[in-house]
């Protein structure tokens, strides 16, 4: 018997859902079906989500979910990988920034004691 499941999956894994989808219908004998205007906003974390619908055999769905639930965890991890090296790639450049800026601030402070002491009627003798 064919069924159809509505569920709905968080905008930052659709995109790995989308990349296996082909993967999961052929090896599940399902077909997965991800509309665009399906979407809502929810969730304490305030993400969006998206609705997948899958159609096919009750055992089929089932096991299906399972791997794409283990598709979930993985985006999510590289997710959270990404922003890890985006925040280092962050620090690195406020940190060489305010390096330049300190060697800028020591220059200019030596410019501006030199000025200083160039108007000082004392300075030359």
């Amino acid at each position: 018997m064919t069924i159809t499941i509505n569920q709905f999956h968080d905008m930052y894994h659709i995109g790995s859902i989308i990349r296996n989808k082909d993967l999961l219908s052929y090896n599940y004998n399902v077909h997965i079906n991800i509309p665009r205007s399906a979407q809502k906003q929810g969730g304490s974390n305030g993400r969006t989500y998206q609705m997948i619908q899958i159609i096919g055999s009750n055992p089929n769905i089932i096991k299906l979910q399972k791997a794409i639930n283990i598709i979930e965890i993985q985006a999510e991890n590289d997710y959270l990988e990404h922003r890890e090296r985006k925040r280092k790639r962050q620090d690195k450049a406020c940190a060489s920034q305010r390096k330049s800026e300190k060697r800028h601030d020591g220059v200019l402070n030596k410019f501006k004691n030199e000025r200083s002491m160039k108007n000082n009627p004392f300075y030359g003798l």
